[in-house]
């Protein structure tokens, strides 16, 4: 596990690359973490995920976005462009540091947003997995609302955000809302001769809605079905897949067998 600053010495981002533990494959994998208020959630999921990656032969890749983690930047900055500007120079990390040409990318909630969008532009990309993706932009705040207020609840908090124009402890300025809101995943023109693959708890028509469009333009996509309890509550649930120990086995095993 090698800790790295890659990008721009003006904007450094925090990467860490996990060398292959078993045979080499002439893979990397881009891991593409969620957005801030679930980040702390992922972290260790996405870390067991990419050591997993890196036991099985891959050069597993996970980073930081500009505004997160160890990564410099600011809230302000953290529009889906900019994130998709520094998922590009992650895999450009990744090739020069572990001299691959062929990528697969494996995306988590809004993570797997940005990885379609940059999959859709950059080369040497075979495989997308995306793991209970974020498809409309606008189901998303509205599931970011309810996680922020379930959160206060659970804490017993006065019914205000500790953050201005915040969400869930986390600044969220309304140029990274409105970047958000624009997104629907079932207008993406996504290559015919990539895999796509995504994995959700139980199937969920915005995720059904995004197959179908993806098939009807020639498009090769399969929905795996972890089977995860969701728990109680959409907010609860969305945060029970961050440790959904299933997920993680089947999309190890899925790359495996695309690689």
């Amino acid at each position: 596990m090698r800790p790295t600053l890659f990008g721009s010495s003006a904007l450094p981002l925090f990467g860490v690359h996990h060398a292959p533990t078993g045979t080499p494959r002439d893979v990397g994998v881009v891991l593409f973490y969620p957005g801030l208020q679930e980040y702390g959630s992922a972290h260790g999921v996405m870390r067991s995920l990419a050591s997993a990656l890196a036991a099985r032969g891959f050069h597993a890749f996970r980073f930081d976005y500009r505004g997160s983690g160890d990564s410099a930047g600011d809230p302000e900055d953290a529009t889906m462009d900019a994130w998709a500007e520094d998922a590009r120079a992650a895999c450009d990390e990744i090739r020069d540091a572990a001299g691959v040409t062929r990528l697969m990318f494996v995306g988590l909630r809004l993570g797997a947003a940005v990885a379609a969008l940059v999959s859709a532009t950059q080369p040497g990309v075979e495989g997308l997995f995306l793991w209970d993706p974020v498809v409309l932009g606008e189901r998303y705040l509205e599931d970011l609302e309810l996680l922020d207020a379930t959160r206060r609840l659970r804490l017993m908090h006065p019914p205000k955000r500790a953050v201005d124009d915040g969400l869930a402890g986390y600044a969220f300025p309304q140029r990274v809302r409105d970047s958000i809101a624009k997104l629907d995943l079932r207008r993406l023109e996504l290559a015919r001769a990539m895999r796509i693959e995504t994995f959700v708890a139980h199937p969920r028509g915005d995720v059904i809605a995004f197959c179908e469009a993806l098939r009807r333009r020639g498009v090769s996509i399969d929905v795996h079905s972890t089977g995860e309890d969701d728990g109680v509550g959409q907010a609860a649930g969305r945060e029970a897949a961050l440790f959904a120990s299933r997920a993680v086995a089947a999309i190890v095993t899925r790359l495996e067998g695309r690689s």
